[in-house]
Parts: C-alpha cells; sequence; structure tokens
C-alpha cells in the first residue's frame, strides 16, 4: 500500500480526498486548466468513523488507502452523502462493500437518489433531517438541509465540537493544490 499525505485538519479530522489532475472540464461547462481535487473528509470520534463523501469513480482504492491509512483495520460506521453528483458520490458502492455494516447518511431525497444512482441499500440507510445529530464519541455531526442550493437533496453538515464546518457551497471552491 501507498503512503500518501493525509492531513489533519482539526483534531480527528482527515482530508481523505483526491487530486485529479486530469479532469479537464466541470459539469461540461467550467475549464478547469489545472485539474480538481474531490473532497473527502474522515471525521474519527472515540467510538465512530465517519466518511464525509466520497469521490469520483476511479479513486476509490486511493481512497480507501488514505482511510486505511488513518483507521487501519477498523471500521467505518457511516458513509454521508452531502451530495448524490458522483464527484462527490461515486465511490458509495466500493465504500459500502469494503465497509460492511457501515450507515449510509443522507436526506429524503439523497436516499432515492442513492438508491437509483449508487444501488445503495435502503436498509442499510438512515435518512437524517435537518437539525438531526449522529455522535461519535466527543464529535457530534450536525445536519443542515440546504434544498435546491445546488440539487434537490443537497445539505450541509457540521461537527460543532472541532469547530471545521464544510457546508457544500465550500465544496464548489475546487483547486488541486487544497487542502
Amino acid at each position: 500500500m501507498k503512503t500518501y499525505n493525509v492531513p489533519e485538519i482539526s483534531e480527528g479530522i482527515y482530508w481523505v480526498g483526491i487530486r485529479d489532475w486530469n479532469r479537464r472540464i466541470f459539469d461540461a461547462l467550467i475549464p478547469l486548466p489545472q485539474g480538481t481535487t474531490y473532497n473527502a473528509y474522515l471525521v474519527r470520534g472515540k467510538e465512530k468513523t465517519a466518511l464525509i463523501d466520497t469521490v469520483n469513480p476511479g479513486f476509490e482504492r486511493e481512497l480507501e488507502e488514505k482511510i486505511a491509512q488513518v483507521i487501519g483495520e477498523a471500521p467505518l460506521d457511516y458513509i454521508v452523502m452531502n451530495h448524490a453528483e458522483p464527484d462527490h458520490a461515486g465511490a458509495i458502492p466500493v465504500m459500502m462493500e469494503l465497509h460492511k455494516g457501515a450507515r449510509l447518511i443522507t436526506t429524503e431525497k439523497g436516499a432515492k437518489m442513492a438508491q437509483i444512482y449508487y444501488k445503495a441499500p435502503a436498509e442499510e440507510t438512515r435518512i437524517v433531517k435537518d437539525g438531526d445529530s449522529i455522535e461519535l464519541g466527543g464529535k457530534t455531526l450536525k445536519f443542515i438541509e440546504a434544498p435546491f442550493l445546488h440539487w434537490p437533496e443537497t445539505w450541509s453538515m457540521r461537527a460543532p465540537l472541532s469547530s471545521a464546518h464544510r457546508p457544500y457551497w465550500a465544496e464548489c471552491i475546487r483547486s488541486p493544490r487544497t487542502p
């Protein structure tokens, strides 16, 4: 397994995203002369671990190697889908297969999209609503719906105890140099 730079951006919060130097266009409209990033975050509490978003298809192995670099053989408990487009959620099928028992966390609209696009089983999906939270053990993920900010299922997430906030709109700022 290759060793990657996996920065801890706040206590117990790691950037496990991918730099795609070869992508040249986004949404068939926006030029990407320097490539892009697929931002994914690993949040480790004392009791549970959550993966916040995944990556574009084709980068699943690198994502899994970065996760393993942080948690070793420990399982993921949650895979949070903030947005259903492939650059955020494309690795969900692989992550769900590798981390049996992990629950996909999303909105009601997101769950429907995950079932259609990623064949996410309903019985492995937990639907959360605006204001709901999940305790990881010393870290709490709080969910904030933001429908139609981009897509109908778009939402944001906050880990209040760490003061790290990764709203969806921050994900739109893409650079292969970040973080």
